[in-house]
């Protein structure tokens, strides 16, 4: 055998050695840092993959005043999407229309949100069709009353006086906007 031959044999022995001598972990020291990608989806991605509807406001009406700073945080969270299902409790199955304004500087926004299926809605709007008292502006918007209309009789008229009264007999609800997942 040649010298070069020797040596070549001799280099694959060290090698093999080398080779045998390697474990998984001495690997992962050896080698670089693997960067793991993440994948950012949009929520309006996700609700398209998951077949459900991402609501967005019909119209948008003009805008009045500027959002203080103090409240840019709280403007944020409210204009977070989740997710629910609305339940149309005056005309079941129609969908609901309303313009809402909550924030100086946002514009009046009018929507419609389907009943009976699952949607993605701001948060805020989410709190208006739940029913629940908005801690911010104290507005409980999905509640109504009926009225009893009584008229008194003339000879009971005075001055100055109403001739029609009314009465609350009940309050109902136009509809429940239940969370799915977190709210």
């Amino acid at each position: 055998m040649k010298k070069s031959d020797l040596k070549t044999v001799e280099s694959v022995i060290e090698l093999q050695k080398d080779m045998n001598a390697l474990t998984v972990d001495k690997i992962n020291e050896i080698a670089p840092p693997e960067e793991e990608k993440e994948v950012k989806i949009s929520l309006k991605e996700l609700a398209k993959r998951e077949g459900i509807q991402y609501i967005e406001p019909v119209r948008k009406f003009q805008a009045f005043g500027t959002l203080p700073e103090k409240w840019k945080a709280k403007h944020a969270y409210d204009w977070e999407y989740v997710k629910g299902i609305f339940d149309n409790e005056v005309s079941r199955g129609e969908s609901f229309k309303f313009t809402f304004c909550k924030w100086p500087g946002d514009p009046d926004c009018m929507w419609e949100v389907p009943s009976g299926r699952p949607v993605y809605v701001p948060r805020f709007i989410a709190k208006l069709l739940s029913g629940e008292r908005d801690e911010d502006t104290g507005i409980q918007a999905m509640n109504y009353h009926q009225f009893q209309h009584i008229e008194k009789a003339p000879q009971l008229w005075q001055k100055d006086d109403f001739t029609n009264q009314f009465t609350v007999t009940g309050t109902l609800s136009r509809g429940k906007f239940r969370a799915l997942g977190a709210f």
